[in-house]
């Protein structure tokens, strides 16, 4: 078994920064064939050039890393936002999150389609200590359907509509029902720039409201703004993922029967993130 030519303690803090800073450094500007750093790698590159006194091995490095929770292997996605007016909209948004004012309802809308209809061919099998739950991977597939849905930012509560297709008919339908619900006060609609959000239909309708109802529109490319994400993401995983159905109206009574259970027990998230300083 080879031993660790060097401890933790073998090496000062400075070098050990020295590596840990490496790690961070892209390898596309150092020329590498590599897109980014292994434990391997790094530990032989910390020594050949130069940033460590004598070898270390791939577990000292490892530690290291560790303890500053750096993980080079891992790597999460973004999207880019073109909007000029980006900052401009989230503060917009975070505002009405954060300080709506009295007798305003603040409701995020969108639509979550291509939701696959499935039936599962072979019952899963259930947790046991130490294994998790398991789940048969054929399917026969009875179809798609598309959710339309509105969350009140105050009270958490949803309203949600099962529909075959999404088109502006269905979701005038939703704004209507929305303004049913909320009759009193003003109604801010959080939402993306989708072209059935402002078919004519639509601008006629909201014209109508003179001033009751207001448009809040995102970003573009900004949906991780928009709270009916996060409940899309809750009813994907507690009650679509593992559900097993053979027909449109029994995906649609499960999907409403969730929204039942949740609004029995509705609260508002918890909304950290507080926008943008004033100035870049």
């Amino acid at each position: 078994m080879l031993r660790d030519p060097g401890g933790p303690r073998s090496f000062p803090p400075e070098e050990q920064h020295e590596v840990v800073a490496l790690a961070c450094h892209p390898l596309t500007e150092l020329a590498a064939a590599r897109t980014h750093w292994a434990l391997r790698p790094l530990a032989e590159a910390a020594g050949t050039w130069g940033y460590l006194r004598r070898p270390v091995s791939k577990s000292t490095v490892g530690r290291w890393l560790k303890r500053a929770a750096l993980k080079p292997h891992r790597v999460r996605r973004w999207l880019h936002s073109p909007d000029p007016d980006f900052r401009l909209k989230v503060r917009r948004v975070v505002r009405w999150y954060l300080r709506p004012p009295r007798r305003t309802h603040v409701v995020c809308v969108d639509e979550k389609t291509q939701v696959q209809i499935l039936e599962r061919l072979h019952p899963g099998r259930p947790a046991s200590p130490g294994r998790p739950a398991r789940q048969e991977e054929h399917y026969r597939r009875h179809g798609v359907l598309a959710i339309l849905a509105g969350l009140h930012v105050g009270s958490g509560r949803v309203l949600a509509r099962v529909r075959r297709r999404r088109s502006g008919r269905e979701f005038l339908e939703l704004l209507k029902a929305l303004r049913a619900r909320y009759p009193r006060g003003r109604l801010v609609v959080v939402l993306d720039n989708l072209s059935i959000h402002a078919t004519p239909e639509i601008r006629a309708w909201l014209a109508a409201q003179q001033g009751r109802v207001r448009f809040e529109f995102l970003p573009l490319h900004a949906s991780w703004l928009n709270q009916i994400e996060i409940w899309f993401s809750i009813l994907e995983r507690q009650a679509l993922t593992r559900a097993s159905d053979t027909a449109y109206r029994l995906r649609a009574a499960r999907i409403q029967h969730f929204v039942r259970h949740w609004n029995r027990s509705a609260r508002p998230f918890r909304w950290t993130f507080k926008g943008y300083p004033l100035s870049p």
